[in-house]
């Protein structure tokens, strides 16, 4: 899984965990270590000739000047990379008492620049870097390169936060992504390895939808209430959307479970209400791991974002060693569901009016009649896809592949004639 792994090192005590994890890593997976450092020689040069002005008097003449520059060329140049070579050495060191293949680069530039670049550039299946560095001070939640670097790569990155192993409980964050399934793949093969537990986690947040739900009838006049019929769709609201998505994000769950019950090692699951990343962060810390998988982006990703914004909170205030999963540009996801059997459940939508919120209910293979898609067309956008849901199951559960206008109208008497459509 990961045969090249590079680690920005800088001698400070989590850079030195992070060649310990990485040295781990390499004798379980025969991985090759590069460890690199980024030296800033030409920052210095052009910080000494901005305070040339305020050298003294017997300094000012130009070639005196000179001489003084070239000296400190040589001193700071040479300097920085004497000791740059000796932070690489703690991480030689480390690799031959570990007996790991490894290499090592030594590079001069901006620190976070370079190594995005050398990431970009270079066949790296894992970063390891720490949340903080040297320059670190007390209450900084994390360091200036770590936020550059994890945010302009997508590589799989493991952001190093403490001193622990990673062969404790793996806790995985799902919601139904490509990119936290690749989370999901990560963690059996992790678990696996290691002989480590693996629980999986997931958090739906229906106060959100309550709060979308009361703006829209706050601004709603006295005669468009009578057309959305609010009364009956804040009761269709309370019985669908809750119970709907505490039922989704299970789905999510358990399709998760089972795509990896044969790792070899004990898988759980826990439904968590409430805004997911405090909803995640507070678990974690009640039941801490020794690591944290996530996915870079979540299952509302548009293509845009560098990193989701449960991530990113994750990535600040989490205590425990955290992968962000990279995005799932190869489609690792669905291999992982067919391998083992297990059908990937198609994101479609027969309906149009609002896809980006409809893309968001995950549809099995049912067909649906012209009829039955007009009908249902005319629910409310968001939730639409939850009645959606409803009566495929419904269609599933009577042996049928498509829905038909009778289907409507048997899930429709089902829930008292209350869903969200104009009287026929």
């Amino acid at each position: 899984m990961f045969k090249n792994i590079t680690i920005p090192v800088d001698n400070s005590e989590i850079s030195n965990n992070c060649i310990d994890i990485g040295v781990s890593l390499a004798k379980k997976f025969d991985s090759k270590l590069i460890g690199s450092h980024v030296y800033a020689a030409n920052l210095h040069y052009k910080r000494f000739t901005d305070l040339e002005s305020g050298l003294p008097e017997e300094f000012q003449e130009e070639k005196e000047l000179q001489r003084q520059r070239d000296l400190h060329d040589v001193l700071i140049g040479k300097g920085l990379e004497m000791i740059s070579d000796s932070y690489l050495d703690v991480f030689k060191e480390k690799c031959n008492k570990g007996s790991v293949a490894f290499d090592s680069k030594l590079i001069e530039g901006k620190n976070y620049l370079e190594i995005v670049n050398d990431v970009k550039d270079s066949n790296y299946d894992l970063v390891i870097i720490g949340i903080t560095g040297l320059g670190a001070v007390e209450g900084n939640l994390i360091g200036t390169v770590c936020e550059r670097v994890v945010r302009r790569i997508d590589t799989d990155v493991l952001v190093v936060k403490n001193d622990k192993p990673i062969h404790g409980k793996i806790v995985v964050a799902v919601d139904g992504s490509g990119t936290s399934l690749r989370g999901v793949k990560m963690a059996s093969i992790l678990g696996k390895t290691y002989g480590t537990t693996i629980e999986l986690v997931s958090a739906f947040d229906p106060e959100y939808h309550r709060v979308a739900f009361k703006g829209i009838a706050d601004v709603l006049s006295e005669e468009a209430g009578k057309i959305f019929k609010f009364e009956e769709q804040e009761q269709l609201h309370e019985d669908i959307i809750d119970n709907g998505m505490a039922k989704l994000y299970q789905s999510h769950l358990d399709d998760a479970k089972e795509a990896i019950k044969d790792c070899g090692v004990e898988v759980t699951t826990t439904l968590l209400e409430g805004k997911p990343f405090y909803s995640i962060l507070k678990y974690i810390k009640d039941n801490p791991p020794s690591l944290m998988i996530v996915g870079r982006t979540g299952i509302h990703d548009t293509g845009e974002l560098d990193i989701g914004g449960a991530t990113e909170n994750l990535l600040r205030l989490a205590d425990c060693n955290l992968i962000i999963a990279a995005k799932d540009t190869k489609g690792e996801s669905a291999s992982l569901f067919n391998k083992d059997g297990v059908k990937p459940r198609k994101k479609v939508s027969p309906f149009s009016d609002n896809p980006a919120t409809d893309k968001e209910f995950d549809t099995t293979e049912v067909s649906w009649d012209e009829d039955a898609k007009t009908r249902v067309g005319k629910i409310p956008f968001f939730i639409r896809g939850m009645i959606i849901k409803q009566i495929e199951k419904h269609a599933k559960e009577s042996g049928s592949s498509q829905v038909t206008s009778e289907m409507v109208d048997q899930v429709k008497d089902k829930w008292g004639g209350q869903m969200g459509m104009p009287h026929d």
